[in-house]
């Protein structure tokens, strides 16, 4: 068998992915999920300020309410 008719059957047999593949995989992904569980974080935030900011409102609102008819 000759030198390039080795190399054909050895590539032929390589299956899988190599260590640097897997390494590298795993970091892309988990730079993803990290910047997922951050904006997951951020988005949970914004959200009880918005909830609070609303509550505010409604409260001034009644306020105001209870103050325009005080002589």
């Amino acid at each position: 068998m000759s030198h390039h008719a080795r190399q054909v059957v050895h590539r032929g047999r390589r299956r899988g992915f190599t260590l640097i593949e897997s390494a590298l995989a795993t970091v892309i992904i988990g730079t993803g999920v990290l910047a997922m569980i951050a904006a997951q974080q951020t988005f949970h935030q914004q959200n009880g300020w918005a909830q609070r900011s609303a509550n505010a409102m409604r409260l001034a609102g009644e306020i105001r309410e209870l103050t325009l008819n005080l002589p």
